[in-house]
């Protein structure tokens, strides 16, 4: 997976060579950082999420193709256990 903004646009890159788009506008905190502050992504949740530390934003992969975090975990083959949706956060960390 890979991540870059333009002025005006979030665009994340997914393992299998799709590309999700969305303005920047919907996300107030991505909008408003500096192009240095918005390549410093980190994906996180095995693949699932991204995260900029320095503005404390989180999107996960599930808002960009409009579907549940359920129903990501379940295309992505995760096992669902009472309560739980997807990978915790913070592990499968790795950096763009």
């Amino acid at each position: 997976m890979a991540v870059r903004c333009d002025d005006d646009r979030l665009y994340v890159t997914l393992s299998n060579g799709r590309v999700l788009g969305a303005p920047l506008a919907a996300f107030p905190r991505l909008a408003s950082a500096t192009p240095r502050q918005r390549s410093k992504a980190v994906i996180e949740a095995f693949g699932t999420s991204v995260h900029w530390p320095e503005i404390d934003e989180d999107i996960g992969v599930n808002q960009l193709l409009g579907v549940s975090e359920e129903q990501l975990a379940r295309f992505a083959g995760f096992t669902i256990h009472a309560g739980v949706s997807a990978p915790s956060q913070g592990r499968g960390r790795s950096r763009v």
